[in-house]
């Protein structure tokens, strides 16, 4: 018996290995907020630390061979997480701000769940299946999901994007173009981009993507790669191109974008929030929805438009398709996606087609005016840092 090591890892053991995993400090965060979340748990319901009583279920365990109390623990922890506890206060560490514990929406039930279910395998061998979490854990329904986000009109996105700084203004036109995430966005560097490809491709590699499974292919429009172009023009291959590259953490710049983002919304009088979770309507990860809608609608196809934007169990569909092919299929959403240099159908009827040819034209002068202003801005700021 070997019993100079142990198999089984500490509290802070645990958090380093979640952080290891993908070189994420919000997957850590997000961990030990849910651990926090269980320890309230444990000393609101039952008066007793949860090691003591994680310790107590595994000697049970290991006695009967029956997960029941494992089981109905965790379910009551489930029962718990959906309601208000204003008898346990959180305290702000930066601004010493004090707020009641509130009930967690039904995404960050099943998130943390699933993070106690490791920590409770990780650091005290308690094991216990998926039929048997399908058989005694019943989960709040979710009246949201990230797919569905209400999407911007092109209108409302060009309002925001015309009153963004430069340099936000070129990051958000990246983001309606490729469907990046924020994160993902925040990790994108120079080499990432290939200027030598008509159109312009972007590579998430899949060390930077959600859930770091597979590398994946976008493009840029017309409108937005000489943005992206001039904005890098200066940058070495392997600096952050929407993020300070000296001093600016992942998590930094992470909140510094998401509260710009929602003090312009809220500026441009975006005021609307979902009833559920009282969410901002139009988020920046509205701009993804954006994305998908339009290119859907520019390759009649929901499945390509899915597995464009990176969406797990379309993805395959898409990555299957040859490089000639997503670019074909990008050419045609690129209409739909574009905000400044839209294209106009031109109909038979001569009268229609000049008014068509006119429209198209007035369109063109848009962009180029938008782009004339933009490198006038850039002239001025030289090299503008992101807005706090």
């Amino acid at each position: 018996m070997i019993d100079y090591i142990n198999e089984l890892l500490n509290r802070e053991e645990f958090f380093e290995k979640i952080y290891a995993k993908s070189n994420s400090n919000d997957s850590r965060n997000a961990t030990q907020s849910a651990i926090i979340n269980l320890d309230f748990y444990c000393e609101d319901v039952y008066k007793k630390s949860s090691d003591m009583i994680l310790k107590d279920l595994k000697k049970d365990l290991d006695g009967t061979n029956n997960p029941g109390k494992v089981l109905r623990f965790l379910d009551k922890f489930n029962i718990w997480l959906r309601e208000d506890h204003p008898q346990i206060v959180l305290t702000n560490k930066r601004n010493q701000a004090r707020r009641p514990l509130e009930a967690k929406n039904p995404t960050s039930i099943k998130n943390y769940f699933s993070r106690v279910r490791k920590f409770m395998k990780l650091c005290y061998g308690i094991r216990i299946t998926d039929d048997d979490v399908r058989d005694y854990i019943t989960f709040p329904v979710s009246e949201s999901d990230d797919e569905d986000a209400e999407p911007f009109e092109s209108n409302e996105l060009r309002n925001v994007i015309d009153h963004a700084k430069p340099k936000r203004k070129t990051m958000y036109m990246f983001m309606k173009d490729t469907g990046a995430r924020l994160i993902e966005t925040i990790r994108i560097k120079k080499k990432n981009i290939d200027f030598t490809h008509d159109p312009p491709i972007v590579t998430f590699p899949k060390g930077i993507v959600k859930g770091k499974t597979k590398t994946r292919i976008n493009y840029l429009t017309k409108e937005t790669a000489p943005r992206v172009s001039l904005l890098i023009k200066s940058m070495d291959d392997d600096d952050f191109i929407f993020r300070d590259n000296n001093q600016q953490t992942e998590h930094q710049a992470r909140k510094n974008e998401q509260s710009a983002f929602r003090r312009l919304c809220d500026n441009l009088g975006y005021l609307e929030r979902y009833e559920h979770n009282k969410r901002n309507k139009k988020n920046i990860h509205s701009i993804r929805a954006f994305c998908c809608t339009k290119y859907e609608e520019g390759t009649n196809s929901e499945r390509l438009a899915h597995g464009y934007i990176g969406h797990k169990r379309y993805l395959e569909q898409y990555l299957r398709q040859s490089d000639e092919k997503k670019s074909q299929k990008f050419r045609q959403a690129e209409s739909y996606l574009s905000l400044y240099d839209n294209m106009v159908i031109v109909q038979e009827n001569k009268d229609e087609k000049m008014d068509a040819m006119e429209k198209q034209m007035e369109l063109q002068g848009v962009m180029l005016r938008e782009q004339q202003k933009f490198i006038e801005q850039w002239k001025k700021e030289k090299t503008p840092d992101i807005e706090n």
